[in-house]
């Protein structure tokens, strides 16, 4: 394989970890919330259909060809968009003590 596109699959596949990622954080309530046989309904589909997009567009950025690091950075990718999510929160947090102090 090329590294042009091995380069590609690795950054979609980066980019995919942070999408799903944020797919999981929004539909959190209706994962957790919800009764037992809904729970594993709105799993399974969340889970096939990030797949299917998945193997959809590896397949035509590299013709479908999946390798392990691919998967480790869709990992990756996960592990980040929640650290920055960390990050983003304190942030918040951080600014509005400072605003409340300011009205005072």
């Amino acid at each position: 394989m090329e590294l042009i596109i091995q380069i590609k699959s690795l950054l979609f596949s980066f980019a995919f970890g942070i999408l799903f990622s944020c797919v999981v954080n929004i539909f959190n309530n209706k994962l957790y919330n919800s009764r037992l046989r809904y729970q594993i309904i709105n799993a399974c589909l969340m889970s096939i259909i990030s797949c299917l997009i998945y193997f959809i567009c590896i397949k035509k950025i590299n013709n479908g060809i999946i390798h392990i690091y691919f998967i480790m950075m869709i990992i990756f990718g996960f592990i980040t968009e929640k650290k920055l999510l960390k990050i983003n929160y304190r942030i918040i947090k951080i600014k509005n003590k400072f605003l409340v102090k300011k009205q005072k």
